[in-house]
């Protein structure tokens, strides 16, 4: 999934959170209405030299809000897993979100920045991603009857 990304931090400690626990912006988690609480996900950003840098988060939490995803916001990241892409005074920064393939959930890290595998870093830089951005998901949808969560 393709989209913009933001974060949430300060603000927001101790709040509770969809799965229960109280929000630690110092945690790698993330807000998102498109995958399922728990799931880890891998969130990739090219930055301005085509450098690309990653982060492996945790869904805890459903979010952004609905008119954000509704202008193409896929994903409110916790403030230490956005810093680990971008400085968090740009606010929003366009991402690429891969779920962890069930299978890989329980293999070990090898050496990688982001604690995401090997093979979901080389998928990221070698195959370009075929799926349709969320913000035109979620505008071919408006005006029928499917409803965002």
């Amino acid at each position: 999934m393709t989209g913009t990304a933001s974060w949430y931090g300060e603000a927001h400690r101790g709040k509770l959170m969809a799965n229960g626990k109280a929000f630690n912006p110092d945690e790698l988690t993330a807000a998102s209405w498109f995958y399922p609480l728990e799931t880890k996900l891998l969130v990739t950003c090219k930055t301005a030299n085509r450098e690309v840098k990653s982060v492996m988060v945790t869904v805890t939490d459903h979010g952004p809000a609905h008119r954000l995803v509704k202008n193409g916001r896929i994903i409110d990241l916790s403030h230490a897993a956005f810093e680990k892409l971008a400085p968090p005074a740009v606010g929003l920064i366009e991402v690429n979100v891969y779920p962890e393939p069930r299978d890989e959930r329980n293999t070990q890290r090898i050496g990688t920045s982001s604690g995401a595998t090997l093979s979901q870093q080389a998928r990221f830089c070698a195959i370009p991603s075929s799926e349709e951005p969320a913000h035109t998901a979620v505008k071919a949808s408006a005006g029928t009857e499917k409803k965002l969560p």
